[in-house]
């Protein structure tokens, strides 16, 4: 069960890497390659464009998130009946359990918040494919500046997200930890926590969208 349980979270961790992937290319495609620049021609709006292919990485990626969370999730609860409490993994995985059941809603937003971090990488690379391909046009050097850029706006939004931490403790947080007795854990104020993590993350993937589609539809050169 444990080498089932490792392969699931493997599993799940390639399958949000495979749809952010497979979002970035169809961008950066459209905005490199000459067959992309049809797409300028039709009368169809630059940012109806690009929204249509963040959101078909995100969905592809949030269908197979939630997929492997369930499977993770049964196979876990399929294993506990069998455990013994006073053991290591039984104070890991019963508390663990305890915790989904009586916190659903914190666990659901948990999983749109990882959703949404996934919004927010698609369109942090899509901001820093802009501003190389804005800068430097097609020279080759282009896909490591976008590289470096998008390095940037992740130490950006790590440092956000890290004074959102600091200013908010005391506030509401999410506490989990191990003691002598097993898994503790502390979600009274989780939502709250999750919602406003979840703002965050919205007003930042929606800036760096924003600032994508005004770059390719008014600096571009394709």
């Amino acid at each position: 069960w444990v080498f089932s349980i490792v392969l699931l979270v493997i599993a799940a961790c390639c399958s949000m890497l495979v749809g952010v992937l497979y979002s970035v290319l169809l961008y950066n495609s459209d905005i490199r390659k000459k067959s992309g620049y049809m797409l300028f021609l039709t009368p169809t709006p630059t940012w109806q464009w690009i929204l249509a292919k963040i959101l078909m990485g995100v969905l592809a990626t949030a269908v197979l998130v939630i997929v492997f969370a369930i499977l993770g999730i049964a196979d876990i609860l399929l294993f506990i009946p069998e455990l013994d409490d006073t053991s290591f993994i039984g104070q890991l995985l019963i508390p663990l359990r305890d915790m989904i059941f009586d916190n659903v809603g914190s666990v659901s937003l948990f999983l749109l918040n990882l959703i949404l971090q996934i919004v927010v990488m698609i369109t942090t690379i899509y901001l820093a494919i802009a501003m190389s391909k804005t800068l430097l046009g097609n020279k080759k050097i282009g896909s490591f500046v976008a590289f470096v850029f998008w390095i940037a706006l992740d130490i950006l939004q790590s440092a956000i997200s890290s004074l959102f931490a600091l200013l908010s403790n005391g506030l509401f947080s999410i506490s989990i930890d191990m003691s002598e007795d097993g898994l503790v854990y502390d979600l009274d104020t989780a939502i709250p926590y999750l919602l406003a993590a979840m703002a965050l993350n919205l007003i930042f993937a929606g800036v760096c969208y924003g600032v994508t589609t005004y770059l390719t539809d008014k600096k571009m050169s394709v």
